[in-house]
């Protein structure tokens, strides 16, 4: 159905997402140049960039050099993902408020691939670690 890049790309040493999306630009004309047949994808896990930095209030809490916007706008790009995984990203937080996070993280993205990407959305990974008590 469908390539994907890289499993959550990251760049450490450039927060503002503008490094993954020269690399994605790069990577996505190549694919798209041998395999016109097939959608594709980046397969990040949505963390907001500097593209719209009132968006970075969803995050949780930090970044990881990505910029959902602006990687997903590039026109190879045939569809958003996100990942989640509350209980890793909010370890100090008790349940309840790891699933508010995700309500407001989930409800985000839909409504960015909606109106602003114009792409659909797959929530590609999703994890609760068996690490957590009970």
């Amino acid at each position: 159905m469908a390539w994907e890049l890289m499993n959550e790309p990251r760049c450490d040493v450039d927060y503002s997402g503008r490094t993954v999306n020269g690399w994605v630009q790069e990577m996505a004309s190549l694919v798209k140049s041998i395999d016109k047949k097939h959608l594709l994808t980046i397969g990040m896990e949505g963390f907001y960039g500097d593209t719209m930095p009132e968006k970075k209030q969803f995050n949780p809490g930090y970044q990881v050099g990505t910029d959902y916007i602006s990687n997903h706008l590039i026109k190879e790009i045939d569809f958003a993902t996100i990942h989640a995984y509350p209980d890793i990203w909010l370890a100090n937080q008790n349940e309840a408020a790891q699933m508010a996070f995700m309500g407001r993280w989930m409800r985000s993205h839909h409504t960015d691939a909606k109106t602003i990407l114009k792409k659909p959305l797959v929530i590609a990974e999703f994890g609760k670690s068996s690490k957590d008590p009970g």
